[in-house]
């Protein structure tokens, strides 16, 4: 039987002060390079997981790794922290001390292609599906702009179930509160949008294990 899997939750560059075990989390590491994983196979789910990586990003700069990456053992993992030990500092470093905040926003809902629709049918959806993702995020325009300054990366709108839309920005923690309540004096009362974190930039992370 194979041994259980250990699912990776982010990278460190160095340990906090405080011991990662107080958060349910293992360190292992190679050269100032850690990977925190699960103690065990699944301990909760990525809501659970999403909440310790915000109380450990409070306290040290971390990456998150892609949610569902997993290892066989921690000897493999120490292996691979050695060979891409340079891969996995330069995502800390980009994403380190960052937050990610999510918008939800509604968009019509269209009826998807079948298996049989034509290719100008298909062709159709898409140009559809585009114009209806551009409306419904031109309410988000005037408030991206106006904290333009305060984003370091951002996403383009993606479809993110039916009625439902989403788009990412990345921000510096001593800009986190700035752009909250920017969102609470321009945008909060608008039943169409709703925003979401802070989050561990899980949208701008990179799988740098396959």
């Amino acid at each position: 039987m194979a041994p259980p899997k250990l699912d990776i939750s982010g990278w460190f560059e160095c340990l906090c002060d405080q011991p990662i075990t107080d958060y349910g989390h293992q360190a292992y590491g190679h050269d100032g390079c850690y990977a925190l994983i699960w103690p065990e196979r699944r301990q909760g789910n990525l809501a659970d997981m999403t909440t310790r990586l915000v109380q450990i990003g409070k306290c040290a700069r971390m990456a998150p790794a892609q949610p569902g990456q997993a290892i066989q053992t921690s000897d493999w993992l120490c292996g691979v922290l050695s060979q891409k030990r340079d891969q996995f500092i330069r995502q800390i470093q980009a994403l380190g001390g960052h937050w990610q905040i999510s918008f939800i926003f509604k968009t019509p809902v269209l009826r998807e292609p079948t298996a049989n629709a034509t290719i100008r049918e298909r062709h159709s959806y898409l140009q559809n599906l585009r114009r209806s993702l551009e409306t419904a995020n031109a309410p988000l325009k005037p408030f991206l702009s106006d904290i333009k300054s305060s984003i370091v990366a951002v996403t383009a709108p993606q479809q993110s179930g039916l009625g439902r839309a989403k788009r990412h920005i990345l921000v510096e923690r001593a800009q986190l509160n700035r752009v909250l309540d920017r969102w609470v004096e321009q945008f909060q009362r608008d039943a169409k949008a709703s925003v979401v974190g802070p989050l561990p930039p899980f949208a701008f992370a990179k799988a740098v294990i396959a």
